[in-house]
């Protein structure tokens, strides 16, 4: 019984993984806070995917610097789990999601911010960061969230799993609730991060309900064949 009961979840949480959005085209909108500019806009980034020999490279893009486009990180799919290599030259890879967790189950990631050039070759060796353990408390659908399987995360300071230093909501199969590379974003202070939106190519796979003005806003911008490189347009009026 208890093995049928496993492979359902495993079913579930592939099916709800079919439409991959990690590959070339695909791009998260997001609503910066704590991060305004002189005239108190709002900065809005976008992180997009592109496929470059062969690899899936994530480049991005702030309202606040014009004709700005920033090479992030590399990523690599594994079942249900995701993966980034922090730099270029070195093939190592880290988790940054594991969308096939569920209810009490624990892992370790990390966060592309999690390393620095000089910190990770420091005389000749190899530093790695410690990352983060989290644990899965809850799946669950929530219409807010476009009826998306909605994983509850929690934080830790060490595998005690003792005392919560924070929480995230992860969308299955998309990235976390404050954007693709913000895996780790709940243990930042004094910056905010709120996913908008998501487009593959010209088709927008979820948007936020929370703040129209910003959708409406991306909508125009990444429309018409933009394929989301926005620094080359402006919106419609």
């Amino acid at each position: 019984m208890k093995q049928l009961v496993l492979i359902i979840q495993l079913l579930v949480c592939l099916n709800a993984f079919s439409g991959d959005l990690f590959t070339d085209g695909s791009c998260w909108i997001i609503q910066m806070t704590g991060t305004q500019n002189m005239d108190a806009k709002p900065v809005i980034e976008k992180e997009r995917l592109v496929l470059e020999n062969g690899e899936l490279n994530v480049y991005v893009e702030k309202s606040t610097e014009e004709n700005s486009r920033s090479f992030m990180t590399t990523l690599k799919r594994i079942g249900n789990k995701i993966y980034f290599k922090p730099f270029k030259d070195d093939e190592k890879i880290f988790l940054m999601y594991d969308f096939g967790l569920q209810p009490g189950d624990t892992t370790r990631i990390w966060s592309i911010y999690d390393f620095n050039i000089s910190d990770y070759h420091n005389h000749g060796k190899v530093r790695i960061p410690s990352g983060l353990k989290i644990k899965c408390m809850s799946r669950y659908e929530y219409e807010s969230y476009g009826n998306h399987d909605i994983i509850k995360i929690v934080a830790y300071p060490d595998d005690s799993c003792r005392i919560p230093i924070g929480e995230d909501l992860w969308i299955n199969g998309i990235s976390s609730v404050a954007g693709l590379l913000k895996n780790k974003l709940f243990i930042k202070q004094g910056i905010g991060s709120k996913l908008q939106m998501v487009i593959k190519n010209e088709d927008i796979i979820w948007e936020s309900h929370d703040t129209p003005d910003i959708k409406n806003t991306n909508r125009e911008i990444c429309k018409n064949g933009c394929s989301c490189n926005c620094t080359q347009h402006t919106k419609t009026k």
